[in-house]
């Protein structure tokens, strides 16, 4: 019996070992060890934001809507820029007229820097937050109606309308 005592002790040790983590739980390199792993976790979701977001930074509003609606025709202009809670943005600019119609990147690409170069905030009388918008995409006076929202960076919504 004691030699079977014997055979059966590294046996059981070896099994202990196996069960256990290397690391013991009150070890603090352990827990060290899961917060760099976090760490690294949310560095990588930072390293994710959308550059079009950050570029959305630059200006005064996350968010401008601008819909024309032309006289006699089914010709019709259309911008939707915002920026979500999130980060990422929503960019869709449609010109009837001039054959546009573009979504995502592309649209981002073709309105941030008129919207950048428009120099607007809510400050801005609405007569020239109105000219400078069409200044800004090349519109003639020949729209029937113009429906414009704009949400500045604080919170503030404005909403412009003009009919001719």
């Amino acid at each position: 019996m004691r030699k079977e005592l014997l055979l059966a002790m590294p046996l059981l040790l070896v099994f202990a070992a196996c069960s256990q983590e290397n690391t013991p739980p009150d070890d603090p390199t352990h827990v060290e060890n899961r917060e760099n792993t976090a760490n690294t976790a949310d560095d990588q979701h930072n390293e994710t934001v959308d550059p079009m977001g950050e570029q959305m930074d630059q200006l005064s509003f996350n968010e401008y809507e601008l819909d024309l609606d032309f006289n006699g025709s089914d010709d019709n202009f259309e911008i939707e820029f915002k920026k979500r809670t999130d980060g990422t943005v929503d960019a869709e600019y449609k010109d009837q007229r001039k054959n546009i119609n573009s979504k995502g990147e592309e649209a981002f690409n073709m309105l941030f820097p008129k919207l950048k170069d428009m120099n607007i905030d809510k400050e801005t009388p609405e007569e020239d937050v109105i000219s400078k918008s069409l200044e800004a995409f090349e519109i003639e006076n020949d729209y029937k109606e113009l429906d414009l929202e704009i949400v500045f960076n604080d919170g503030t919504k404005k909403e412009y309308k003009q009919n001719q």
